[in-house]
């Protein structure tokens, strides 16, 4: 339900220096009155980072990614 970027940058427009890596972290819980079946995350990462550094961390279920040609980072979990 929320998503965080580490570190949280500098000045009004959160700046990082060059080469920094960011860990980020994408929350979520299924509220509802039922199981969820399927959950599918999309987030369109900014063309300033370079796609081919990116390493998907720990999750707490398994799950599988794709980066689209448009730089959608998209994950899905079949539950």
């Amino acid at each position: 339900n929320d998503k965080q970027g580490f570190p949280l940058g500098y000045g009004d427009e959160n700046l990082i220096e060059p080469l920094t890596e960011i860990e980020y972290l994408i929350r979520f819980q299924n509220i509802g009155t039922a199981p969820a079946h399927t959950v599918v995350i999309q987030d369109t990462l900014s063309p300033l980072f370079d796609i081919g550094t990116l390493r998907v961390g720990a999750a707490s279920h398994d799950f599988e990614w794709t980066i689209s040609n448009n730089g959608a980072l998209n994950s899905a979990k079949l539950l």
